[in-house]
């Protein structure tokens, strides 16, 4: 894949060009980075970024201090963690500071995964909302319609509550807005079988790929 950026204007800086994976909540992006994988290209996940940073013991620490009661046998209490994130602003722009100041550490315990790489796909959820998408060679949405990203959601998570999703979709710009801005779409809406589905991504990664 030829960049189309430079690396000085890149993610971090990296040699390679970089892809941007995003979505909505329950579109299915991370089944299609999985399908990336199994092809395998480099694929790395802000989320699991995130999960990784979470379970340091740095991290646990300053939670335990700054917000008690949310670490517990250690570990976090996503769910506390959520209540406090979603009704507190000035609770989350603590919380995501501290989180965002260690990602590209993340990142690079992550990317020594690869020994060589001439693209990587980065699966990141907030890219227009974080005003991101322009340190990337090319963007890529997983698109469903947002009353289908509702329906996968309640299935996926029965025990989140309607507030509990409301929140989700109410913290991302709204999916068919990134659907104008971007510049390859998967359609992720038609009913196939899994085995189907996955397929038709492949085919979609080595499409877009070989541009």
């Amino acid at each position: 894949m030829n960049p189309v950026i430079n690396q000085s204007a890149r993610f971090h800086q990296k040699p390679y060009p970089i892809i941007a994976l995003t979505g909505g909540i329950a579109s299915g992006k991370s089944t299609l980075a999985q399908a990336a994988r199994e092809l395998g290209y480099p694929v790395i996940s802000a989320d699991e970024l995130v999960k990784m940073i979470y379970a340091w013991p740095e991290t646990l620490a300053w939670l335990q201090q700054e917000f008690p009661g949310v670490v517990d046998a250690g570990k976090v209490d996503f769910k506390k963690l959520r209540a406090l994130f979603f009704t507190d602003k000035k609770n989350q722009d603590v919380i995501e500071n501290f989180i965002y100041q260690r990602l590209p550490r993340a990142f690079e315990q992550k990317e020594k995964d690869y020994p060589r790489i001439d693209f990587l796909i980065y699966e990141i959820p907030l890219l227009f909302e974080k005003k991101l998408a322009d340190l990337f060679d090319r963007r890529v949405l997983c698109w469903i319609p947002r009353a289908l990203q509702v329906q996968r959601l309640k299935a996926r998570s029965p025990e989140l509550s309607e507030q509990d999703i409301e929140n989700f979709l109410s913290a991302q710009l709204p999916i068919d807005e990134k659907k104008k801005a971007v510049d390859f779409v998967f359609d992720n809406s038609a009913p196939r079988s899994e085995a189907e589905r996955l397929e038709g991504m492949k085919k979609f990664w080595k499409d877009i790929t070989e541009v």
